[in-house]
């Protein structure tokens, strides 16, 4: 049965501890679990949002690569494990 023990360490703050069968199996601040927890919905709007870009602006391939466009392509690609189209 997993469990998940939250408890503050001194210099870290909240910390959460998952257990299975009376082992560790993963460490993280309350924060990234709350990032954790909350990546599937961010993910679906970024995706969402990309889409809309695509109707309106048309031709992407003039913007620079540090353009938050951009960035956001990459950080689809690389959570859904694939390369960027633009690589």
């Amino acid at each position: 049965m997993t469990m998940l023990f939250k408890t503050t360490v001194t210099g870290v703050g909240p910390f959460c501890v998952e257990f299975d069968d009376g082992e560790i199996i993963t460490t993280r601040t309350e924060a990234r679990q709350r990032l954790i927890a909350a990546a599937p919905e961010l993910l679906e709007a970024l995706q969402g949002l990309l889409k809309l870009d695509e109707l309106e602006c048309g031709d992407e391939s003039l913007l620079e690569v540090d353009h938050p466009l951009i960035k956001a392509q990459w950080a689809v690609a690389k959570a859904i494990g694939k390369s960027h189209p633009h690589a």
